[in-house]
């Protein structure tokens, strides 16, 4: 049985290092990388290498039960005489994560307290975004489908996040990389990690879930959920995206005019990428690394059932220099290939009669995106060559 409403239960590891012993001493030395099943059912995490008392702090070997990722805790407040609800889910499952990403919790709410923004998204969901004022995270709204989804699916997606955590990338490299980008861009900008939290390279491109959040206010029966991210596109090295693309692999009605289209950040898709022929240059190793990873990811979203995501790759060419720098995400992962889009599909292709359309069933769109992306995105080049560099969502890749 779970803990009563509200609580925070977890068992904490004392040591990793006991722990590994232990297991040694029974003849099963557990894996060195990611989540494992423990007993029970529970989950033992090696967030990172240390030792804390706190067992959601970084360093602790912490074990997650299965009720930490369905609990809700809620708490209720006023704003004026006006009472609202605000309901924190899975507050430790997504503790651990931004732990791992060098998300202290003071920086992550001090960022929070400042929002910008509240503007409709590029796309068609209808949804709102807000960016923190520091350019680190993006609160965006969801519809309660899509938050029940990521309940849903947040062990797989939390098991596989930790999973790819790359152990080659030395904690002196880091904290070096992490004081210079602080030196370079600043707190503001998003370039530093405050609190000397020690940020883990990952192998994987999914985007990055860091909170789910509901808001309800007195007397009124509809909830509004919020998630919040990191910002996929944030300002790196002292550099932003002057360039956004947003792939799917698919051409029926991917293509921005950007004759007709006046917003100020457009986003470009899958046929102006095509038409542009550009391509991100990068080590025949690193390449294999990359199509390995997208492999991965993409092979847990077929599993979970989730079709119509997007590779956002945002691109920065310097004037004059022969390489440039790109940014790298697989975003909206929350959709489900459900009987409505079931019903677009067969719309779309059985009585409009159009071909290569965006949605597919998951086996065939799995298929298609790696197709473009491991084709059509990336390239691999001999290691002595001019070749792109990676930078948001790049950190893992040596």
């Amino acid at each position: 049985e779970g803990p009563e409403e509200g609580s925070s239960r977890v068992a904490v590891v004392a040591d990793a290092e006991e722990e590994e012993a232990a297991a040694a001493a029974r003849g099963k030395r557990p894996p060195s990388l990611g989540v494992r099943e423990g007993a029970e059912g529970t989950f033992a995490l090696h967030v990172m290498s240390g030792r804390t008392d706190d067992p959601t702090k970084t360093g602790s070997g912490a074990i997650l039960y299965p009720w930490h990722f369905s609990e809700a805790m809620a708490h209720d407040s006023y704003v004026g005489s006006t009472k609202y609800t605000f309901t924190t889910y899975a507050p430790i499952a997504f503790r651990c994560l931004r732990q791992m990403l060098g998300y202290s919790d003071s920086s992550y709410l001090a960022s929070l307290n400042k929002l910008e923004g509240g503007t409709l998204g590029a796309g068609k969901s209808g949804e709102y975004f807000f960016k923190t004022g520091d350019g680190r995270f993006i609160l965006k709204t969801l519809p309660r489908r899509e938050a029940e989804v990521l309940r849903s699916v947040l062990p797989s997606y939390h098991s596989h996040l930790f999973a790819s955590r790359n152990t080659l990338v030395g904690r002196a490299e880091r904290v070096a990389s992490a004081a210079s980008s602080s030196e370079a861009a600043g707190e503001k900008e998003g370039g530093g990690y405050p609190d000397g939290v020690m940020r883990v390279g990952l192998k994987t491109f999914l985007a990055r879930y860091l909170g789910l959040y509901a808001v309800e206010l007195m007397g009124k029966k509809r909830k509004m959920y919020l998630v919040c991210m990191e910002n996929a596109l944030a300002r790196t090295q002292g550099l932003s995206p002057t360039c956004i693309y947003d792939l799917k692999g698919s051409k029926q009605g991917r293509f921005v005019d950007t004759k007709k289209e006046k917003k100020k950040e457009m986003v470009l898709k899958d046929v102006n990428w095509e038409r542009s022929g550009l391509r991100l240059r990068l080590p025949d190793f690193i390449y294999r690394q990359v199509a390995e990873s997208l492999r991965r990811d993409v092979e847990l979203l077929q599993s979970m059932n989730i079709c119509d995501y997007s590779l956002l790759i945002g691109m920065h060419k310097q004037q004059g220099a022969s390489h440039g720098y790109f940014w790298c995400s697989i975003i909206d992962t929350l959709q489900l290939f459900n009987m409505k889009k079931r019903s677009e599909r067969f719309v779309k292709k059985s009585v409009l009669g159009q071909k290569d359309v965006s949605c597919e069933d998951t086996m065939t769109y799995a298929k298609r995106f790696l197709d473009f992306a491991l084709l059509k995105v990336f390239q691999p080049v001999d290691v002595h060559a001019t070749y792109d560099i990676g930078l948001q969502g790049f950190e893992g890749f040596v």
